[in-house]
């Protein structure tokens, strides 16, 4: 009889082996797919302002600027940065042979990401206010 544990051993490699590294991977991936679906979005939004008409796009536009709008565009300013910032220490790690750094640069990449999301947080209060 086959050990149940046969056919899930991946699941008990990650939970033996888990670490931020791991974790971070798995959001880059994660936030990559996701900006390519918001990119391929926005270009069909965009690209219908040739069809629609000035008016039309402007109602549109409109449109965007209510509730939950707002919310996913802070959302989706987190996932670029986050992006971007995990980007930045997978070159450092890959390829300026820092791996022995990589959970000390992991903790400066995020602070420095609560720090400029805190601050874009800010930024974004006002639109947040208006609605």
């Amino acid at each position: 009889m086959d050990n149940p544990k046969n056919k899930f051993n991946f699941w008990f490699d990650i939970q033996h082996n888990f670490s931020l590294e791991m974790l971070a991977f798995f959001f880059q991936r994660v936030t990559g797919i996701l900006l390519v679906f918001y990119l391929f979005l926005h270009l069909f939004v965009i690209g219908t302002a040739a069809t629609i008409g000035k008016e039309a796009f402007d109602k549109l536009m409109e449109f965007f600027e209510k509730p939950p709008f707002p919310y996913l565009e802070f959302l989706l300013l987190v996932g670029v940065l986050y992006h971007l910032l995990n980007g930045i220490r997978i070159v450092l790690v890959d390829f300026f042979a820092m791996s022995k750094a990589q959970k000390d640069i992991l903790w400066v990449i995020a602070v420095i990401g609560v720090v400029v999301g805190i601050i874009s947080l800010y930024m974004f209060l006002p639109k947040f206010q208006g609605i």
